[in-house]
C-alpha cells in the first residue's frame, strides 16, 4: 500500500509513505468503513471484524 502511496503522492519518502499507510490503518482499526480523501484519490479501509 506505501509503494501505491507514493505513485499518487511521488513527493512522498518511503518512511513517510509507511507512516500514512500505517495512520490510515490505524484510523479504520475496529470501524465498519473509514475513508480519507487526498487529492483525487480515496483511500478507504473497511473492517468486518473478523480478524481486524
Amino acid at each position: 500500500m506505501a509503494a501505491l502511496s507514493r505513485q499518487f503522492e511521488p513527493a512522498l519518502t518511503v518512511e513517510e509513505s509507511i507512516i500514512k499507510v500505517n495512520n490510515l490503518l490505524e484510523k479504520g482499526k475496529g470501524s465498519y468503513f473509514y475513508q480519507q480523501q487526498v487529492g483525487a484519490i480515496r483511500y478507504v479501509v473497511a473492517d468486518n471484524g473478523d480478524k481486524g
